[in-house]
């Protein structure tokens, strides 16, 4: 009996000792196999990193060249004989200038390229001509030129040093004639400048002013003055060369209507010797006699 306990017990150790070792080695092989997971799936996330960055290099430089031959190509394409030019339209508001005239000033030829044109100096170049007021250039592809002036009028004539200065409504002296022009001529008022292309500068430019619009409302009235003469109080309209009307300045311009009733019954009576006297209220009355 004690034997057989004896051996019982030993036996009994002995498996335990057996399943120890083998817990033992089953646990340290999960820790392997989870640890080895862990670095495998580390592995695995961290390796797709690498071409994800060379792709991207790849990509981007492969974009820049796509773009690069773009603007290539399209730069050859808009300096090519497809864009030459070929055709020119002009409009203007005045007749002035011809429209090959304004070509001509333009500097534009046929057969310039027509994205080479540059149209923001070819515009200042025409604005140059005090008869041009401004100027508009365009392209229209494939081959067209198309130009749009606003032209300056020929509005009055003054005369300064012997010549007669050619202004417009601004004041821009358009040219200098040496024989009068066919243009109401205002006289009595000295210009101390007038050159080409500028504002023209007169020693009283009030009255210069006023004067101007006198002849100014006179055309929008229907009416025409010849000559203008300004003196310090009165001033003296020529219709005809002995037709004239005469009165303060402002009491002519703000009755021009009236005038213009009294010179049409003088024309209906084909009178055209004499004076019409426009009074500070107004009133008209008609002299025979030149005053």
């Amino acid at each position: 009996m004690g034997r057989t306990d004896d051996d019982a017990r030993r036996r009994s150790g002995r498996d335990a000792r057996r399943r120890g070792g083998r817990d033992a080695r089953r646990g340290s092989d999960r820790d392997a196999r989870g640890k080895g997971g862990r670095d495998a799936r580390d592995i695995s996330d961290r390796e797709p990193e690498r071409p994800k960055r060379k792709r991207k290099k790849k990509n981007f430089f492969l974009n820049l060249f796509i773009v690069v031959l773009v603007i290539v190509g399209l730069y050859f394409l808009a300096t090519s004989v497809l864009f030459s030019i070929n055709n020119f339209t002009v409009a203007s508001s005045g007749n002035h200038f011809t429209a090959s005239g304004i070509v001509g000033m333009s500097g534009i030829k046929e057969g310039d390229n027509l994205w080479k044109t540059r149209t923001g100096r070819v515009e200042e170049r025409l604005e140059k001509n005090p008869y041009i007021e401004s100027a508009t250039v365009e392209r229209k592809p494939p081959g067209t030129i198309a130009i749009t002036i606003e032209e300056r009028a020929e509005n009055y004539a003054i005369a300064v040093d012997g010549k007669f200065a050619v202004v417009d409504w601004s004041g821009m002296v358009l040219r200098l004639a040496s024989e009068t022009p066919e243009l109401p001529l205002i006289e009595g008022i000295e210009v101390d400048k007038a050159a080409t292309g500028s504002a023209i500068s007169p020693s009283r430019e009030l009255l210069l002013a006023d004067a101007v619009k006198l002849v100014e409302d006179t055309e929008k009235n229907g009416l025409y003055f010849k000559r203008v003469v300004v003196a310090e109080v009165n001033v003296k309209a020529y219709i005809y060369d002995t037709l004239c009307v005469k009165g303060k300045l402002e009491s002519v311009g703000g009755n021009l209507k009236k005038v213009k009733l009294v010179v049409l019954d003088l024309n209906k009576q084909k009178i055209r010797r004499g004076t019409i006297i426009v009074g500070d209220s107004g009133n008209c009355t008609f002299s025979p006699e030149e005053q």
